[in-house]
């Protein structure tokens, strides 16, 4: 195709004169590795590709999960010595439909042009089915439905693609092994045979799946977490206890369940190997599990879940490749690869021509000693309308496309605490459609006075994260880079990638058939300079609300005082949840907790409605646990109107008489 060649050198010849600039964090081969040759295919080809959806991977025990006494993922264990195992995947979006799309299209989001529900795949773009069924293959397809339906052309060039749940609540690998493995026993032995599985055993609600294997993993014990006060955070968005998180008091408690749906996944794995090697099919084929996107467990301070950051919680996945007579197998490589990389992997390994559209890179490369030309991963989040670069081991977010609350009213829905009252900032939105229509609940939250502390986690502002020096992305550099030098390599870089996805897109859908473009896609990217050329002007196209945010991101406070007592309230919640009989340390730990929060609120005035919200927390924990709290020393720190509010009583009321806890 004319456009193979710009499109492939000009990203990779910018890149090459940005990285004549600097350090490029480069990860260096595994120095046990030694080139191997991909092994001759004589009979039947076979390849399994495996996604366990919503799957972390540091809840692997190959990537570094024990599990204590029990094991949480044995069959991938014992895989991963048959294995190649990538450390550093990532997929192009945190949420489970423009990712899986890229997995099995090998084109990223802003080229498939599926990045939410109201897009279905261009009959145009290529898929892995198709290429296979075009080569010979028998293509089947089980999913757990969801996203990864027919609807939005998962099902191009599968023979059977089965999307369907079931409406009895089994579900899972419980529901579509039976069909699935049938469908493989049934194949005749010459044939070549394509089998892709998708499954939500992982996926929250986590307190769902087989009862015996949550109950076994509920043996385990449930320490204290240092995040653990996040869970009182999302107690207050509707979403988030729709996922059940509000039965858990600490992280590990979900963690706990959590990992009986990892252990129900690898059982199922061990299914899928089990067969293969039944049907003699196993030593010749090329086996893939991977996940579509991670799962943050308050990592950024803002959620449990998925599909609104781009930070490494949501977006780094596990990758392990069974290549056929287990060639390389029980390495691990370091290098940056991504879910987009899958569909040229699979091709080369079975013979089979790649269109040329294709992305991603053969993984297949790294075992046989080459370098990796697409040394990047690009992606988006519609839930934000942001997009990411990680290259050069760096990681660069673009701003959001929509105001950083609303991102939190449509994804979480957000709610004021319920003994909040100050409901003068309070706005009224509609979650899951508008006023009258069927499903759609109403919340309120106030904007305002932002009394859960979103704006100060929430994503805004363009970011730059150094993955080598800060894994976790809690030191973002683009607040600290005031030369911009770095920031502004990856700008170039960024801009050179996207446009080339765009021209990829363009082809994809003809000028009469393209969806229209996001006007707040256009905007922010304008902003900084993309998609047009830059100027002032340019900034005309952004709102003055929208300016804000990208231009003049919100500056947090120091809420290390906060936090401090957020733990000290949340580890008594635990304890009268655990049924643990008053103590006085739990007394002296609210006491505690009250006076840091006035003392927090005497040094930020204007944040009054943080703190009313939770004092008015601990007098009811103290209250429910039956303690009377000595008051009279936030008199001191606080208006007497708030304080009355609070407490009930005039400044200076009455103090607790004595020692006892009751």
């Amino acid at each position: 195709m004319k456009l193979m060649t710009p499109r492939l050198l000009y990203p990779a010849l910018l890149t090459a004169a940005l990285l004549a600039c600097g350090d490029t964090n480069e990860p260096t081969p595994d120095p046990g590795s030694l080139p191997q040759q991909l092994p001759e295919l004589d009979g039947p080809r076979t390849v399994v590709l495996i996604s366990l959806d919503t799957l972390r991977p540091e809840r692997l025990g190959l990537y570094g999960n024990t599990g204590g006494e029990l094991e949480v993922s044995p069959r991938l264990d014992a895989l991963a010595h048959e294995a190649v195992v990538f450390d550093q995947c990532l997929a192009a979006s945190p949420w489970t439909l423009p990712s899986h799309m890229t997995m099995l299209t090998g084109l990223d989001p802003i080229a498939h042009g599926v990045k939410n529900a109201e897009h279905k795949l261009s009959d145009a773009a290529p898929t892995l089915a198709a290429s296979l069924k075009a080569d010979g293959f028998v293509t089947g397809g089980f999913t757990d439905g969801g996203y990864v339906i027919a609807q939005y052309g998962f099902d191009k060039g599968f023979d059977v693609f089965d999307d369907q749940r079931s409406a009895d609540g089994v579900n899972g690998f419980a529901r579509l092994l039976p069909p699935a493995l049938e469908w493989l026993k049934a194949r005749q032995a010459e044939e070549d045979v394509f089998l892709f599985l998708h499954t939500f055993d992982v996926h929250a609600p986590f307190q769902n799946g087989d009862q015996e294997v949550i109950e076994r993993f509920r043996t385990r014990p449930t320490p204290d977490h240092p995040d653990d006060w996040g869970l009182n955070i999302v107690s207050h968005m509707f979403q988030q206890t729709k996922m059940g998180l509000g039965g858990y008091a600490r992280l590990s408690e979900l963690l706990n369940d959590y990992d009986a749906g990892v252990f129900e996944a690898d059982r199922g794995v061990g299914e899928v190997l089990d067969t293969l090697d039944e049907m003699g099919r196993l030593e010749d084929a090329l086996v893939i599990v991977t996940s579509d996107h991670g799962e943050s467990f308050f990592d950024q301070k803002l959620h449990i879940g998925h599909g609104i950051g781009l930070t490494d919680d949501e977006l780094r996945v596990p990758l392990i490749v069974r290549y056929p007579q287990r060639t390389a197998g029980g390495t691990r490589r370091d290098e940056l690869v991504g879910l987009v990389d899958i569909p040229r992997t699979v091709h080369e390994v079975m013979g089979v021509k790649a269109p040329e559209e294709l992305q991603g890179e053969s993984l297949a490369g790294l075992i046989q000693g080459k370098k990796r030309k697409v040394d990047y991963v690009l992606g988006a989040s519609q839930n934000t309308r942001s997009w990411f670069l990680v290259q050069n081991g760096y990681k660069y977010i673009t701003p959001v496309g929509m105001e950083p609350l609303h991102i939190a009213e449509r994804h979480l829905g957000i709610q004021s605490p319920p003994n909040h009252r100050n409901p003068a900032g309070d706005s009224t939105y509609w979650l899951g459609g508008k006023e009258g229509d069927p499903g759609a609940v109403e919340l309120t939250y106030d904007k305002l006075g932002d009394p859960l502390g979103l704006n100060d986690v929430l994503p805004s502002a363009e970011q730059l994260y150094d993955r080598r020096a800060d894994p976790a992305e809690q030191n973002d550099l683009a607040r600290v880079d005031q030369q911009g030098t770095i920031l502004g390599k990856m700008r170039g870089l960024f801009e050179s990638h996207h446009a080339a996805s765009e021209e990829l897109n363009a082809e994809f859908f003809p000028t009469e058939d393209v969806p229209e473009r996001d006007a707040a896609d256009t905007r922010v990217l304008a902003a900084l300079g993309y998609l047009d050329a830059p100027s002032k002007d340019k900034l005309r196209t952004i709102s003055r609300h929208m300016r804000s945010w990208v231009l003049d991101p919100w500056v947090a406070p120091d809420t290390a005082q906060l936090v401090e007592a957020d733990r000290l309230v949340q580890q008594v919640r635990a304890h009268m949840r655990d049924g643990e009989k008053p103590k006085l340390s739990d007394k002296e730990a609210l006491e505690k907790a009250g006076a840091l929060y006035v003392e927090w609120f005497k040094d930020h005035p204007h944040f009054q409605r943080r703190v009313v919200w939770r004092v008015l927390d601990v007098l009811e924990l103290a209250a429910e646990d039956g303690f009377t709290l000595d008051t009279r020393k936030w008199a001191d720190d606080i208006p007497p109107k708030m304080f009355g509010q609070l407490t009930g009583s005039p400044a200076g009321g009455e103090a607790d008489g004595g020692d006892d806890p009751r």
